[in-house]
This record gives structure tokens, C-alpha cells and sequence, in this order.
């Protein structure tokens, strides 16, 4: 894998796709829904991939106080389980 193509993506525990972002050839894309900002999801998925980044910088053997400040992200009470609605 290069930096310059990857994919995102976060799922519910069902297996729905919810949120993706994508980089691909310099174009970036994704999906997302507008009622994630005023119902919470959004949050949730915010919360999800902090927890998923500390845990790929955990596994380099980095520090978690770093990424926690330069988050600006509370690192307690992350539910791994994104609500749907």
C-alpha cells in the first residue's frame, strides 16, 4: 500500500458501511450523512477513529500522550458501538 490510495471506512457491528473516506489518485472522497451532526453520530464516529488511531500508534510503540493533545479528544468513555438511526 502507498500513502497516495487508501481507504477508510467504519461500520456498524452489523457490517453497514456508516462513514468511509478515500484517497485515491489525489481525489479524495467519502460518504457521510448531514443528520450525523445534529444527532450524535457524528461524535461517535469521531470517537471511533481516535480510538482506532491510538491503537495503529500504540502498535508503532508511540506515544499516546502526543496524539491525546495534538487530538484535543477525550481518551475515556469511547463506545466501539456507533449508533444507527
Amino acid at each position: 500500500m502507498t500513502t497516495s490510495d487508501y481507504s477508510v471506512n467504519l461500520c456498524s457491528l452489523s457490517g453497514k458501511t456508516i462513514w468511509s473516506f478515500q484517497l485515491r489518485n489525489g481525489q479524495k472522497s467519502g460518504i457521510t450523512s448531514r443528520s450525523y451532526l445534529s444527532d450524535g453520530t457524528q461524535q461517535c464516529i469521531i470517537d471511533a477513529l481516535l480510538d482506532a488511531l491510538i491503537e495503529a500508534r500504540g502498535q508503532l510503540g508511540g506515544s499516546l500522550h502526543v496524539l491525546n493533545a495534538v487530538a484535543k479528544l477525550p481518551l475515556a468513555g469511547i463506545n466501539h458501538d456507533v449508533p444507527i438511526s
